[in-house]
């Protein structure tokens, strides 16, 4: 569950049109994913040459196979295809910090502000992606980084909204912020090699405990209820 697929999703016109696309998205995904793992297997068979770095592979492999004008355009198209990832990833962001942050702190902010607060939002999200991408080493490690990222906390609170309507906005918080710092201490402290399946069974475990202390809660309060409806004809034969 990534958040650009739940933002589109929730904008759809109606539940049947989410529907449709979710499952017609699922399977272009799935057909699209097939190919670079196609060529992968194809090329590593039938070609052999060296490769400063394996996140040339793709570069490397189209310009042996392509003739100049075509290997242009390719490198060109997946330039373009990184940079509309990158462009979705910093207007969500952006859209994200305006309208969860912002407008609650600034109930009467106008329309205009909030386009202006978007726009720097989107100049701020550039420069701490920029500062991310010169932390790695690969282009692979920046890809898994930024698909795990918080997804576990996504994943489990939707599933459970979805499917369970279970948990309120606190608990559904508690689990967003649990996936952000599990992933975070797990990259880049402990180094664990599976980070996304820790943060998910973290997340799993932080939204399962929410539950159990609002049911507490629930019971505490419809016993205090009851304690009081059951004082009342008490009082009245006192009185």
């Amino acid at each position: 569950v990534a958040q650009e697929a739940l933002s589109r999703t929730l904008a759809a016109k109606s539940p049947a049109v989410a529907q449709k696309g979710a499952y017609l998205a699922s399977a272009l995904y799935l057909v699209i994913g097939l190919i670079p793992v196609f060529i992968g297997l194809v090329a590593g068979t039938d070609y052999d040459f060296t490769l400063g770095h394996r996140d040339q592979f793709l570069p490397r492999l189209a310009q042996d196979i392509l003739n100049p004008f075509c290997f242009v355009i390719f490198v060109g198209a997946l330039l373009s295809a990184i940079l509309s990832i990158l462009e979705s990833s910093l207007l969500t962001a952006a859209a994200l910090m305006a309208h969860n942050i912002l407008v609650p702190l600034f109930p009467k902010i106008t329309e205009s502000q909030k386009v202006a607060s978007a726009r720097v939002f989107v100049v701020i999200s550039g420069f701490l992606a920029y500062f991310i991408a010169t932390s790695s080493d690969t282009i692979f490690g920046l890809a898994s980084a930024s698909a795990s990222f918080g997804s576990a906390g996504i994943l489990v609170t939707t599933l459970f909204g979805l499917w369970f309507y279970k948990g309120s906005a606190i608990t559904a918080l508690a689990t967003l912020f649990m996936g952000i710092t599990a992933t975070l201490l797990g990259e880049y402290y402990f180094e664990w090699e599976a980070t996304f399946i820790f943060s998910l069974i973290l997340c799993l475990c932080t939204y399962i405990l929410g539950l159990l202390i609002e049911s507490l809660i629930e019971r505490i309060r419809i016993k205090r209820s009851q304690d009081v409806a059951r004082s009342i004809p008490t009082l009245n034969t006192i009185l």
